[in-house]
């Protein structure tokens, strides 16, 4: 399989995010735009970052 590096995984989330990002800014949202908001800015990276810690404690 084609597995990518963390960096090339990194840029890939990054441009899907700041698409996604920027699509989502033009919503008219008001109820719960927050938590949606910590979502998209923030859980991604944080689901993102375990799973590399994740993996680079396993290969040790």
């Amino acid at each position: 399989s084609m597995q990518k590096k963390p960096e090339e995984m990194e840029a890939v989330l990054t441009m899907a995010i700041g698409n996604a990002t920027h699509q989502f800014e033009k919503l008219p949202l008001v109820q719960d735009e927050h938590l949606l908001k910590n979502i998209l800015y923030g859980g991604v990276w944080q689901q993102y970052y375990a799973r590399i810690l994740g993996k680079e404690k396993s290969h040790d």
